[in-house]
């Protein structure tokens, strides 16, 4: 080894700049090849910055189904391509419940928790169907927001519920009474106060 350092160190001393500038070249080639070829980077349609792409959300399934975990998906998942990934609905699933309260076609949240209520604890009022409460005008139906099903929209429409707070009240699902919000410590009492007449669960 020593003899062959020996042999090219002139060549290597003559070229000292080209050598260099050489490798520069190389560098810059390879790192070129990573970005352009990392699947996590795009340019926009503008050509003047990057996107990062796919946009990946996490999500809790729970409840009944029959495989209920948490589960990696993209943004435009929708609600019954997450149900798909946990196996479908189990066989104690109130299938009539899902039916009516339960949007399939609905876009996925980051950090939303879906849970699939059972015949059980839809029979025993554990999990309770929306109820619409008509004012006394009758001008307008105002719809109920089940906490156990309902979507960050939904909550997030409530008064004094942010965005923030409607991601808290998903996480902590579910909910056997309207008052866990408070045990749970997902609310305030000022806040639960506002919209406790307009949620069920």
């Amino acid at each position: 080894m020593e003899a062959l350092w020996k042999s090219i160190q002139p060549l290597a001393s003559r070229y000292t700049q080209e050598l260099i500038f050489g490798g520069i070249v190389i560098t810059i080639f390879v790192a070129s090849l990573i970005f352009f070829f990392n699947p996590l980077f795009s340019f926009s349609t503008s050509g003047s910055s990057f996107i990062t792409k796919p946009d990946y959300i996490i999500v809790e399934v729970s409840g009944a189904v029959e495989h209920p975990g948490v589960y990696e998906s993209t943004s435009t998942a929708r609600l019954k391509d997450i149900l798909t990934r946990a196996g479908g609905l189990s066989p104690d699933a109130d299938k009539n419940y899902v039916a009516r309260n339960f949007n399939l076609a609905r876009l996925i949240h980051d950090q939303e928790k879906i849970y699939v209520p059972s015949r059980f604890e839809t029979e025993n009022n554990i999990v309770k169907e929306p109820q619409n409460n008509t004012p006394s005008t009758g001008s307008d139906t105002v719809q109920s927001v089940n906490i156990n099903t309902g979507t960050l929209e939904e909550l997030d429409a409530l008064p004094g519920v942010g965005k923030t707070t409607a991601v808290a009240i998903i996480k902590y699902r579910p909910y056997t009474s309207a008052e866990e919000l408070l045990t749970k410590k997902v609310v305030k009492k000022g806040v639960y106060e506002k919209f406790k007449t307009q949620i069920t669960y």
